[in-house]
């Protein structure tokens, strides 16, 4: 019996038909009566299972060509390809929580050879709940001026149903010097680690990995990432300047001067090794520094060793020198 409230085309007879007269095409109609799946929270040690039930409520064979998870870590198995009008298959899904936290949507593409509905898309949704909240987990220490130590701490909460207890930290990078202190808010239930910047540390990036141990077998430890930037009075963009060698050809380079723990300054002079170089100083404003560009120079040999002098009305920074580099266009040494 063709399904009345489902016509696929209307359309007047041209051919041996009287004009009026109404063709209808049977189609497959592929339809879930749920969707979506809230699996509400669960430990990011277990698995969610879920069966969806996939009908043909059409007047053809309906035939799924694929159904495609999202990510890795959601598998999906479908009972049977080809329904016939009325009939029903089963797709068993299998999502893995390890290793992940908050918030989960994970929808599934089912391909059919439906007309209207080509893709039926179905979702698991929840959240997945980790023994361990680390809180942040990854920390950034921000700008820390050479010779100040910078403080903040990492927030460690345990939701396991069995007490969990945090044992020990570890750092993970080679002599970074961060240094991890960790405080027992609540046995078993709560914890904070201090961290500070490294002591002494040099100008420039650097970053770690601080392990958090427990005594739990299913999660051993936690990673959090720890980086920050050590900076001197004065921060140049520039450590030192790399040119390749060409005779025929004039280029421009370009240096920026920020405000590092001296917050006021003014650039004074720029000086190329090179009467021919011309210079321009922009001052970008207080929070951004100086803009320096050198123009019209020559890539020659005779600058390898050389160096750019930036003068300054600042401290210690009375002469900032740049060495420049000269390699070779062909072996690049």
């Amino acid at each position: 019996m063709i399904n009345k409230n489902r016509f696929k085309s209307l359309y007047f007879a041209l051919a041996g038909l009287t004009l009026g007269a109404i063709s209808v095409f049977a189609a497959p109609d592929i339809a879930c009566e749920n969707k979506t799946f809230d699996f509400g929270s669960r430990k990011d040690t277990e698995g969610v299972k879920h069966t969806f039930v996939i009908e043909n409520k059409g007047d053809e064979d309906l035939i799924i060509s694929k159904v495609k998870p999202s990510c890795g870590c959601t598998v999906a198995k479908l009972s049977s390809k080809i329904l016939k009008p009325g009939e029903t298959a089963n797709i068993e899904t299998n999502l893995s929580l390890k290793g992940r936290r908050g918030k989960m949507n994970k929808p599934i593409t089912v391909y059919s050879n439906d007309p209207d509905s080509p893709t039926l898309m179905l979702k698991l949704v929840g959240e997945a709940v980790s023994l361990i909240n680390v809180s942040p987990t990854f920390l950034n220490l921000g700008s820390i001026p050479v010779g100040k130590i910078i403080e903040k701490k990492i927030k460690v909460t345990l939701n396991g149903d069995e007490p969990i207890k945090v044992t020990h930290i570890e750092s993970l990078g080679k002599n970074t010097g961060i240094l991890a202190e960790l405080i027992t808010l609540e046995e078993a239930k709560s914890y904070a680690i201090n961290v500070k910047s490294p002591v002494d540390a040099k100008e420039g990036y650097f970053s770690d990995r601080l392990r958090i141990y427990t005594d739990n077998k299913k999660t051993p430890y936690v990673d959090v990432s720890v980086n920050g930037n050590v900076t001197g009075g004065l921060i140049v963009s520039r450590k030192n300047l790399i040119l390749v060698e060409k005779s025929d050809t004039k280029m421009s380079r370009s240096f920026q001067i920020r405000p590092g723990s001296i917050k006021e300054f003014k650039v004074l002079e720029a000086l190329w090794p090179s009467d021919a170089v011309e210079s321009e100083i922009r001052n970008l404003g207080p929070s951004r520094g100086y803009h320096i560009t050198f123009s019209n120079i020559e890539s020659s040999k005779s600058l390898d060793g050389k160096e750019i002098i930036i003068k300054t009305d600042a401290a210690e920074y009375e002469e900032i020198k740049i060495p420049i580099t000269v390699r070779s266009p062909i072996t690049g040494s």
